[in-house]
């Protein structure tokens, strides 16, 4: 074989290899992130409470503290503060308000004097409201830093007892009813049962001897109506004690002198 055909048949199997069915080299697969597990919601209890006895158009009040300091101008989320007020009368309906402490009572909130910041109006029960806290909230009210007034208002038409809670939620939000104390059960009216009427006693009227011998009453006989004449004072004694048929006329208890 001459050096020419060598380098031909080299060249040709060179080509062979390089076109056949040789495997491509595998990319590596792309990794895939494992995400970040979900915050858990952490609760505080700001308040908790229960109220007796709220009578229809009467409002019971409490005064929070928002935590954290306050940075005027900065809206850094501190958390999300949920309001629930639940009573022991589904008749009546609970109004839900959120002002500042300088509120004097929740009448004058009610008359347009103060500022309602949150509220819940509607009939639901419980009654509810919730909103974000963010940092210059805090400094909002330079008299009371960081404190918040919840009022509640029995707009009837029972007299109720209940339970109210504030709490706030960092890291998620929170649902449900008050859970940091028992809801006041009702209190049962006292029913009183009216005495019975005492009935005269009936004066028992002889059924035999001498009031049967003589049973008309009243003024109706005379010392010569009696025979023998000694009956007389067996019906007076008797049966005639008052001496309706004055038969006893100067009154010495003997008869038909």
């Amino acid at each position: 074989m001459s050096n020419s055909t060598g380098r031909a048949l080299l060249v040709v199997g060179l080509l062979h290899l390089g076109c056949g069915g040789g495997s491509s080299p595998t990319a590596p697969a792309a990794s895939v992130p494992t995400p970040s597990p979900a915050p858990t919601p952490q609760v505080t209890v700001l308040h908790c409470s229960t109220f007796r006895d709220l009578e229809a158009g009467a409002g019971y009040e409490a005064e929070i503290q928002l935590p954290g300091t306050g940075v005027r101008g900065s809206s850094t989320l501190v958390g999300t503060l949920r309001t629930v007020a639940d009573w022991n009368e589904a008749a009546s309906d609970l109004n839900l308000y959120m002002g500042f402490p300088t509120c004097p009572n929740v009448g004058v909130l009610l008359r347009g004097g103060c500022v309602t910041l949150l509220s819940d109006v509607t009939s639901a029960k419980p009654a509810t409201f919730q909103g974000n806290v963010e940092s210059h909230d805090l400094t909002v009210d330079a008299a009371s830093p960081g404190k918040r007034r919840i009022y509640v208002h029995n707009a009837g038409p029972r007299t109720v007892s209940g339970a109210l809670q504030v709490t706030l939620t960092t890291g998620g939000t929170s649902s449900g009813g008050v859970s940091c104390t028992s809801v006041p059960v009702p209190t049962p009216t006292p029913t009183s049962t009216p005495s019975p009427t005492p009935r005269p006693t009936a004066t028992p009227t002889p059924s035999g001897g001498i009031c049967a011998k003589y049973p008309r009453g009243g003024d109706a006989y005379n010392c010569s109506d009696f025979s023998p004449p000694s009956d007389a004072q067996k019906y007076h004694d008797q049966c005639d004690p008052n001496d309706r048929n004055r038969l006893d006329a100067d009154g010495d208890g003997k008869v038909c002198e």
